[in-house]
């Protein structure tokens, strides 16, 4: 049914009114209002994102974009609205000391990798509902890419174990901030248990009485600003989680986003986490924590070898 939504939530860009483009959204996304005033104001700003998205669309046709946009839930906020929903979790630069530089010189790496055709990464993505907890979904998908390559089961891991246990005490705070480097070290001393016994919540609750579940040994910190050392391990260790400014995936629905999107590369704007899955000659795919109905199925690119939005300032992946 919700696929069906969306479908017709495409198709009615094209259609004859504003009124029954934003009938169909809040419908999709089961979108209501506090009061009259506050739906007109909504109303607003969701038909200036639909001016944005349509010009965006022919800068996509004359070949001055290389990704193109689609209305989603975001499509009633305004920028600030969106990039408020996604908070800074500050950690400083990581130079080269954590054991990359012991391969940096290994040659012929294959041209692409996908570690989905491996098995690596499972089939389910996974929404945060709202809970601003990329930073969980990007380190829990990490360690099961690592136990699926070493041990080969692909056992779905629980978020919810991370923003209810690895909190304030290690750098993390919920549903508003975090780090995957955070949760890497709680994982380390405290261990993570699977999804089915932690289920999802979507909001940060008292720690649960639990078991020890799956510990890592440690994890390796990618040096920053280096796009080499990141494709080595994304070619040869597994998945990565990175961190990255999120600005232009408000509207994102396919594509490789470079440079030139108006995303920001400095550590500053670092404001939400993902994980590289696979690469090619020109991107990296990354795997996002909003839904399957989002983007290319749940996944979005990013344009290679330029820092794009930041991707290689803060990079890192645990060792069992």
């Amino acid at each position: 049914m919700r696929l069906f939504l969306i479908a017709s939530l495409i198709l009615a860009v094209g259609a004859s009114t504003e009124l029954e483009q934003w009938e169909t959204f809040k419908q999709t996304y089961g979108k209501s209002y506090k009061s009259i005033a506050e739906e007109e104001k909504r109303f607003t700003i969701f038909k200036e994102n639909v001016e944005h998205i349509a010009k965006h669309h022919e800068k996509y046709k004359n070949g001055e974009s290389t990704f193109t946009m689609e209305i989603n839930e975001f499509a009633d906020m305004t920028d600030g609205e969106y990039n408020a929903l996604f908070t800074f979790q500050p950690i400083g630069s990581f130079k080269d000391e954590y054991g990359l530089k012991n391969v940096a010189n290994v040659r012929n790496l294959p041209t692409s990798v996908d570690w989905r055709k491996k098995g690596a990464v499972s089939e389910l993505v996974r929404s945060t509902g709202g809970c601003g907890a990329s930073w969980a979904f990007s380190a829990t998908a990490a360690v099961e890419a690592q136990l699926y390559i070493k041990k080969g089961n692909l056992t779905l891991l629980s978020p919810q174990d991370l923003i209810d246990c690895a909190n304030a005490t290690f750098g993390n705070h919920g549903c508003y901030e975090g780090s995957a480097i955070n949760a890497f070290n709680y994982i380390r001393r405290f261990g993570i248990v699977s999804e089915k016994q932690y289920g999802y919540e979507a909001r940060q609750g008292a720690c649960r009485q639990r078991g020890v579940g799956v510990r890592i040994s440690g994890f390796t910190k990618i040096p920053s600003y280096d796009e080499q050392s990141l494709l080595i391990a994304a070619a040869t260790i597994g998945p990565v989680s990175v961190a990255i400014d999120a600005s232009s995936l408000k509207f994102y629905r396919s594509g490789i986003i470079d440079n030139y999107s108006g995303c920001r590369s400095e550590f500053r704007y670092l404001n939400f986490e993902a994980i590289i899955v696979a690469y090619d000659a020109d991107s990296w795919t990354l795997k996002n924590c909003w839904g399957p109905y989002w983007g290319e199925n749940g996944y979005f690119r990013l344009q290679r070898n330029t820092n794009t939005c930041g991707v290689a300032l803060r990079a890192a992946y645990p060792v069992l």
